[in-house]
């Protein structure tokens, strides 16, 4: 008795799972999808959308389908499978969709860009422009960050690598933000080297 109690206990939370599982899917691919659609119908002075990265994520979030769905499958049609099967199934589709969802959430900002006249719109967020302090650009790291005011005072940062498409996209259409670049100077490694000097000797 105790065994089918304990039987019908791990069915119940491998079904649980797996309906866990293909609802993330469902949740992660319809957000991308749904920003995607608002984004496209926008009228914008210059758009950028990096289409080898949404490719790349609607394949993963599209191989992670027939995973939940064998999942699915080996639970209620074939019979005397092994629950680790299961399991295994149902960690690969849950590691492949939150894996989508981290990518987005670190990088949304890079794979779909629009300026318009009053802002500048990415998937599901957008920055005002008359809220943008300054564009500086970082040679030595080869980065370029808009610099804006979200609120009424706090500050946040968007910050773009010059070696990728999106850096380049926002190099060539800072004007349109109504900014100029603002070039971080680099200090002289002979400059460094004597203040690293002079701050050993006062170290003595």
């Amino acid at each position: 008795m105790f065994n089918l109690y304990a039987d019908l206990d791990s069915v119940k939370s491998l079904i649980i799972a797996l309906a866990m599982a293909a609802f993330l899917l469902v949740a992660v691919g319809a957000s991308i999808l749904g920003y995607l659609i608002s984004f496209k119908k926008h009228e914008f002075k210059e758009v950028f959308i990096n289409k080898k990265v949404l490719i790349s994520v609607f394949s993963i979030l599209g191989s992670n389908i027939p995973v939940v769905a064998t999942g699915f499958v080996l639970q209620f049609v074939v019979e005397n499978i092994p629950s680790y099967a299961v399991i295994i199934l149902i960690v690969l589709g849950f590691a492949l969709t939150v894996g989508v969802g981290i990518y987005i959430f670190l990088f949304l900002h890079t794979m779909a860009i629009g300026i318009d006249d009053k802002e500048i719109t990415f998937l599901g967020e957008r920055i005002l422009i008359r809220k943008i302090s300054n564009v500086r650009q970082n040679t030595k790291l080869n980065q370029i960050t808009i610099n804006y005011i979200e609120g009424t005072r706090s500050k946040k940062k968007c910050r773009y690598s010059l070696a990728s498409q999106a850096g380049q996209f926002i190099l060539n259409n800072v004007s349109l933000l109504n900014q100029e670049v603002e070039v971080d100077p680099v200090e002289p490694s002979s400059t460094l080297k004597r203040s690293k000097d002079e701050a050993s000797e006062s170290s003595k």
